[in-house]
């Protein structure tokens, strides 16, 4: 097997950045998710994003590692501008809102597609947002729309 392709990293030398990409419908909770990581807090205030990026260091492995998070805009008016910069991304966070099920069917006819036309190896991790916004009701014996059961968890 080719030893060229390994990478072997000193463990205090500092890791090349890291580049993660925030997708997925609008008003689904990327930008929180992100200032909930960086600042260990959360703003109410819906602001929709553009395009942000928020830079850090975090240890992966004990290894110092430069990360860049880019939160982006789920709208389709910037879909394009958007699509430019996956070809340069390390690692994709596909968002949706697990109180919007249609964030959640948009994963396979949309984000998947776009994700895969402009970056066809990186990896993609799945996360669900907005539990907080669940409500201790039970599941509906009446389907949703598209077949779907709107339903939530009671704690305990």
């Amino acid at each position: 097997m080719a030893q060229a392709c390994q990478r072997h990293d000193k463990p205090n030398r500092l890791r090349e950045e890291l580049s993660c990409m925030l997708v997925g419908d609008g008003a689904v909770g990327k930008t929180s998710m992100i200032i909930s990581y960086i600042f260990n807090g959360y703003n109410s205030e819906y602001r929709q994003t553009a395009f942000d990026v928020f830079t850090g260091l975090v240890h992966v492995n004990g290894i110092p590692t430069r990360i860049k998070l880019i939160d982006t805009a789920g709208q389709e008016e910037f879909g394009h501008f958007r699509s430019l910069c996956y070809a340069h991304v390390d690692v994709f966070i596909l968002c949706f809102s697990l109180v919007n099920p249609v964030s959640f069917d948009n994963i396979t006819s949309k984000w998947i597609p776009q994700i895969r036309a402009g970056n066809p190896a990186s990896p993609i991790l799945l996360v669900g947002t907005q539990s907080d916004l669940r409500h201790n009701v039970d599941c509906p014996h009446s389907s949703g729309p598209a077949g779907h059961q709107t339903c939530a968890l009671k704690p305990g």
